[in-house]
């Protein structure tokens, strides 16, 4: 069983939740902006700061590739994260991993979906993480499994290059 680690930044309140605070109705629509392809900067500064005080993260950060968790589409995915993976790697001074996971045709959006194959329109780019500490990003996390089927099929590269290379341990965080 693979363990993935996973922090998040702030609780987010979708639009069906209707009796919301003030605050996160702030928080909901600067992540909507984001989602627009707006805030990009003040999203990666935000990232920066909070990737930055992990307390794994300056052990790993020499050898780490940062990779978004693709949106649905690909025009969504390029809109999203195209600027705000190059700000945030600058800031962070790690790999930009935007190429890692790419989309190959879209699909349908699965947000709190749990039991389908979120993974099956992406294309794994292992040169970008070969021999890497992958930080994974996402915008929101709803159930988890775009997180998790990603992560695990992350560590199955890394155990499948491990014993082709004779390794003894992995270098692939999530």
């Amino acid at each position: 069983a693979h363990d993935i680690e996973y922090y998040y930044i702030h609780d987010y309140y979708p639009l069906t939740c209707k009796q919301v605070s003030h605050k996160a109705r702030q928080v909901r629509n600067t992540v909507y902006a984001f989602k627009d392809g707006e805030k990009s900067l003040l999203w990666a500064k935000v990232f920066s700061v909070c990737i930055s005080k992990l307390s794994c993260f300056d052990a790993i950060k020499e050898n780490a590739v940062l990779v978004p968790i693709p949106a649905s589409t690909k025009k969504a995915h390029g809109r999203r994260f195209t600027r705000f993976c190059r700000e945030l790697a600058k800031r962070l001074d790690i790999a930009d991993g935007f190429r890692t996971l790419w989309i190959e045709f879209d699909r349908e959006k699965m947000k709190g979906t749990i039991g389908k194959n979120k993974i099956e329109n992406l294309t794994f780019n292992r040169i970008h993480i070969k021999g890497k500490h992958v930080l994974l990003v996402d915008d929101v996390i709803t159930t988890g499994t775009s997180l998790v089927q990603i992560g695990k099929k992350l560590l199955d590269f890394a155990e499948e290059i491990a014993r082709k290379e004779g390794c003894i341990s992995l270098r692939l965080d999530v």
